[in-house]
Order: structure tokens, then C-alpha cells, then sequence
């Protein structure tokens, strides 16, 4: 398979009880990006992508005409244009795709990681930071399975 694979490393705590906990995307190629680094207190934010495991992998956003868009770049997009009657159940999608609500408290980048015209993406559209890339979500949430297993 071509497809990035997300990649949550996490060290062991420190002496203060924090852990760095590093977002890298390793392409198809080996090579690596890293997305955000923080330190957390607890794994509670690694629980956000098991509770919203099945959304990720199944909620599709399914446009045709959005065909030359990148994922997050479509979500702001789209966000920008609906109606106050769509605005909270977009809300709700966003809240269940971006990464940054698994976060909340934190600087990280609006990444999103979902299902995109049948494909899985992770996706940031800021203005300092721009990518979108197809991801193996199998190989993603079976790390996140196996880190949450271990600590």
C-alpha cells in the first residue's frame, strides 16, 4: 500500500509526570514529518481516536465537485458557505474529525483525518502549514490500539 501512516510516538513520563507525545506522518517512501509536538498528562487524548474510531472510518464526506480540494481544505471551505440550521451538525462532524478537539488545551494545528470521496485522509489547510495526504487508517488505529494497551 502507498497510502502515509499517521504515527502517534509517545515517551515515558518525566519527572514532572508529563509525557512527549509527537504527531509524525511517515510517508510511503519512509520518510517523515513531524506534525506537533506537546507534552501531555494523561492518554486521555489518545481515547478521542477510539471514541470516534468508527466515525473516522466510516462518516464520508462525498462531494464531486470538490474533486481538485484537499480534505481540510473542503471542511473550511464548506464551513465558510452552510446555513445556520447546518452549522451545529457540522459542528458535530468537525468535532469527531479534528484532531485538534482530541487536544483542546493544547497549540496544535486544525488537522482533520477522515473518510474524503471514499479515501482516507489527514489533512491541514493553515496558512503556515498545508498537506493532504491518503492514510492507511487500518495501520493508524491499530498503533493507537497497541500504545493505549501498553501504557
Amino acid at each position: 500500500m502507498n497510502n502515509s501512516i499517521p504515527f502517534i510516538e509517545l515517551n515515558e513520563l518525566t519527572i514532572d509526570g508529563l509525557r512527549d507525545l509527537k504527531f509524525i506522518l511517515i510517508g510511503a517512501h519512509g520518510n517523515s514529518s513531524l506534525l506537533f509536538q506537546i507534552q501531555v498528562e494523561s492518554l486521555q487524548p489518545l481515547k478521542w481516536f477510539i471514541d470516534n474510531e468508527p466515525f473516522i472510518r466510516n462518516e464520508e464526506l462525498e462531494y464531486s465537485n470538490a474533486s481538485d480540494l484537499g480534505y481540510a481544505e473542503f471542511i473550511n471551505q464548506l464551513f465558510d458557505t452552510i446555513s445556520d440550521e447546518e452549522e451545529y451538525q457540522f459542528w458535530e462532524y468537525r468535532s469527531r474529525h479534528g484532531i485538534h478537539f482530541a487536544f483542546e488545551g493544547y497549540d496544535v494545528p486544525r488537522i482533520y483525518i477522515g473518510r474524503f470521496n471514499n479515501t482516507h485522509y489527514i489533512s491541514c489547510d493553515e496558512a503556515d502549514l498545508k498537506f493532504n495526504f491518503e492514510i492507511d487508517i487500518e495501520s493508524f488505529f491499530s498503533e493507537i490500539h497497541k500504545k493505549l494497551n501498553d501504557f
